[in-house]
């Protein structure tokens, strides 16, 4: 099979640096597209094209798809503050542009990222692909909107299209995720070795990156099966939230010695007050977290990439279920590498504490 030419967008963000890396190990002649202000210094070392610019802009997008056989599409905006106009706006307008300029160029499949959370909060999972979609925040309904214009490209122009809906995707390099568990589960180490939480809880499963990617690439290869349809890559985990936490907290030298011995309904229903808090609030914690978080950098000499991250939207992982089918993406053949997150968490962590990322 002559070399095939891969875009990837988004690519000098987590997902894309990993998914970059494979298609290089895979054979695959790779464009890294990103913005003007994206750090593009490792491509150099993979033998990777390198294009900055902003996929809003039309004229741009038609460029990076010349010549390309297949587009891997994660660029979007990524900011669970942003209000619901400005991430539509964004996120579609992309999908849009490159989708239009991918099809004109005669690109034989277009992959793009979404996410599990347009399914919003469910009970009794998991959740398979094509039940109903109720997106919970402005982030993930703009991704279902993105979802929905991709797919019209496949109808309309007749290029493979297919959707890749990850759920909560975690690895190293990884730093939305790592300012939220990582480097807050540094900082609680310096107050406490213990935290007492309450049994059970809405069930979850998780993602490795180096799955994800490897998911992705199958997705690629199996165009022809795969044509039309979207899939959820999630590990075989499905621990409830008691277990998910404690985990997160475990590699720390963190405990849950006693249990809390209350019914998980009074702790949703106090995640759901919360969750009218204004955002404001939220961002006063977040900042209180951080100056705490940056004292510890100068104390130990760490590296300064993570930042504490303390979100409202997180507080859904505490009154619905984040726990999908994967029985679609294994179809194709793909076998995770860490089936569970206990398998994956705790080698993740290690890499943050050997690259001097936290104590």
């Amino acid at each position: 099979m002559p070399e095939e030419s891969i875009l990837v967008t988004g690519a000098c963000g987590f997902i894309g640096k990993h998914l970059v890396k494979t298609l290089v190990d895979g054979g695959f002649r790779v464009t890294a597209c990103d913005l003007p202000s994206a750090d593009f210094s490792w491509c150099e070392d993979l033998g990777v094209r390198a294009l900055a610019g902003d996929l809003m802009n039309r004229e741009f997008a038609s460029k990076v798809v010349q010549g390309i056989d297949g587009v891997f599409n994660l660029a979007a905006a990524f900011d669970l503050s942003l209000p619901v106009y400005e991430l539509v706006s964004k996120n579609v307008g992309i999908v849009k542009n490159l989708a239009e300029a991918a099809a004109r160029a005669g690109v034989r499949s277009f992959i793009h990222f979404s996410t599990c959370d347009v399914f919003g909060l469910k009970r009794k999972g998991p959740t398979h692909e094509d039940e109903q979609k109720k997106p919970r925040c402005a982030y993930s309904y703009s991704k279902l909107l993105s979802e929905e214009a991709a797919m019209r490209y496949s109808s309309e122009k007749g290029m493979s299209i297919s959707i890749i809906r990850p759920t909560f995707v975690y690895g190293p390099g990884a730093i939305y995720t790592a300012g939220a568990f990582i480097a807050l589960s540094a900082l609680l180490k310096r107050y406490t070795e213990s935290i007492p939480l309450p049994r059970g809880g809405p069930m979850i499963n998780t993602i490795h990156v180096e799955d994800l990617v490897r998911a992705t690439v199958i997705v690629y290869e199996a165009r022809k099966k795969a044509r039309g349809l979207a899939f959820n890559v999630a590990d075989d985990s499905k621990m409830c939230a008691f277990d998910f936490l404690r985990y997160i907290f475990e590699p720390f030298g963190i405990t849950c010695s006693r249990p809390l011995r209350l019914p998980w309904a009074l702790v949703e229903g106090a995640a759901r007050i919360a969750g009218k808090i204004p955002v404001s609030f939220y961002r006063r914690a977040e900042a209180f977290l951080q100056k705490k978080w940056k004292k510890i950098i100068q104390e130990e000499g760490l590296k300064s990439a993570l930042s504490v991250k303390f979100d409202r939207d997180f507080l859904g992982y505490v009154y619905g279920d984040h726990c999908y089918s994967n029985e679609r993406i294994k179809s194709l053949g793909w076998v995770p590498k860490f089936p569970t997150f206990k398998d994956g968490w705790s080698l993740t962590v290690q890499w943050y504490r050997e690259n001097g990322y936290i104590p």
